[in-house]
């Protein structure tokens, strides 16, 4: 059971990395009029990351971090699912390229990482 009560989030989250997390947040907001759940916004030396609100959806803007593996800007969906043991045990066992582990997030709810074709 979660520590903390989570976040009412649709299903499916994109994730967007960015090179300059401040300069998309403004972006996105001066153009398409979508809001910055400001509460959420984490940071840390040398990046950061928050979530957009857009309609009755949300996506994720974490801005990459130069020289990691995640350095690189692009697309990550993000799937919230029922069961993650489960859902963890089934990718697993058909092939997927593990990333991380499950594992408790800091927001209460558990996570693992998986990489694409």
């Amino acid at each position: 059971m979660p520590k903390k009560k989570l976040w009412k989030t649709p299903d499916l989250v994109p994730s967007i990395k960015c090179s300059d997390l401040a300069r998309a947040v403004e972006w996105f907001e001066r153009v398409f009029g979508f809001r910055e759940r400001t509460e959420a916004r984490l940071t840390w030396p040398g990046g950061g990351m928050t979530w957009m609100e857009a309609g009755n959806a949300i996506f994720n803007i974490d801005e990459a971090q130069p020289g990691s593996d995640s350095g690189t800007p692009g697309l990550i969906i993000k799937v919230y699912v029922d069961n993650l043991g489960r859902h963890y045990s089934r990718a697993k066992s058909q092939g997927a390229r593990i990333v991380t582990e499950p594992k408790e997030g800091f927001w209460g709810g558990k996570i693992y990482r998986a990489l694409d074709l």
